[in-house]
């Protein structure tokens, strides 16, 4: 069996080693046998139809103004990828970039900031690419992937930084579970995420959750999207959003199975995935877990 995997901007969106990404699907394919080819894509470049995993990592606030735009130019092909269920994963500045906006506020708009009015009303078309500014960034127009959006209260607000532990939202948990049917592996750790979250901007709804896009999972422990709702990250169809670091990956292995599945059988009648010894990657989790 043979998979491809599209890595975007891998020298801009690179930050906090998200390269551990890649290389924790390509590992856990090759113990399998199964045959994994990366795709690098930079600015400029097309992104292939034909393939079978898509990711992008995180970067900072100026490496995100370079890829702003040139994605743009790719959200045709991303759109066309995600709506028929190929898998993927966008890593925190990855993430804010599928949504529709990257907004420092202004003074004004801080006032009184309401996250769901601001989200309904905030004009989407006065986005145009912006001067970088330290602390805050600069106004970026997102791809609308996810119906989400970003904003940015420079030095009014901290930064979110931390460990973090989520609980997953219960439909992603199911079908992990199922991918982990034969397993000893305890439902205590495939239900929950670990990782390492830096941000600046947070995220919202731009309208509000609904059963086609979802919370990746409920905070346990840290910040998440914005550390007010409790939510983290974002789930559409078979495409994940998170602000989780450290990388997520290889200290989450059943969420890089799930992304490998999901690709498995959109090639084929696929069941289930040999088991591999994880007791190393989920000592570490647990370890996390209980932090």
């Amino acid at each position: 069996m043979k998979l491809t995997l599209t890595w975007l901007y891998p020298k801009l969106m690179n930050i906090y080693g998200d390269y551990g990404n890649v290389l924790t699907i390509k590992k856990r394919c090759e113990w399998r046998g199964i045959d994994l080819k990366i795709i690098e894509v930079g600015a400029g470049d097309c992104v292939p139809q034909n393939t079978d995993l898509v990711f992008m990592g995180g970067g900072q606030d100026f490496q995100q103004t370079i890829c702003a735009e040139d994605l743009l130019q790719k959200k045709d092909a991303i759109f066309n990828l995600v709506e028929s269920e190929v898998p993927a994963l966008f890593v925190c500045g990855g993430y804010q970039l599928m949504g529709h906006f990257y907004h420092p506020l202004t003074e004004k708009e801080m006032e009184n900031f309401d996250p769901e009015e601001f989200g309904k009303n905030f004009d989407i078309e006065t986005i145009k690419t912006g001067e970088y500014e330290s602390k805050k960034g600069a106004d970026l127009k997102g791809i609308g992937l996810f119906d989400i959006y970003t904003v940015h209260f420079g030095p009014a607000k901290p930064r979110l930084i931390g460990n973090v532990a989520l609980k997953l939202n219960f439909n992603l948990y199911t079908q992990i579970r199922s991918i982990f049917q034969k397993s000893s592996t305890g439902n205590r750790l495939l239900e929950t995420l670990v990782g390492f979250e830096n941000h600046g901007g947070r995220t919202y709804p731009k309208n509000s959750w609904t059963n086609e896009l979802q919370p990746l999972g409920k905070i346990v422990k840290g910040f998440g999207n914005n550390g007010e709702d409790q939510t983290e990250g974002a789930i559409y169809k078979n495409a994940i959003g998170s602000y989780l670091h450290g990388p997520i990956l290889p200290k989450n292995p059943h969420l890089a199975d799930f992304l490998i599945v999901k690709a498995l059988k959109n090639k084929s009648t696929f069941d289930t995935l040999q088991p591999l010894d994880d007791s190393l990657a989920l000592l570490a989790h647990s370890t996390m877990l209980a932090l």
